[in-house]
């Protein structure tokens, strides 16, 4: 748990972008990341049923998190998608 925690840390305060977070290892590490009071985005063509949850515990650890719905096979999808992320 140490070594995640250090990855974690450095990243503190950071924008950060995850593919495929609404389930599974995507949205463990969004789970993950959303404890470093930074910014994080996630694409995915279905949102995290605990939306919620996640918006919650990034409010308390003084950051936020995002849905992007994106379809990681498109590539105009993945262009609006970053588009959106580098203009917030």
């Amino acid at each position: 748990m140490q070594a995640q925690e250090k990855i974690i840390g450095e990243w503190t305060g950071k924008n950060i972008v995850i593919t495929g977070g609404s389930k599974g290892i995507g949205l463990a590490i969004v789970e993950s990341f959303i404890k470093s009071s930074g910014k994080v985005w996630y694409l995915s063509r279905t949102e995290a049923l605990s939306q919620n949850e996640l918006e919650t515990t990034a409010a308390a650890a003084g950051g936020a998190v995002s849905w992007i719905k994106t379809d990681m096979s498109d590539e105009a999808s993945i262009t609006e998608a970053l588009k959106i992320v580098l203009d917030e």
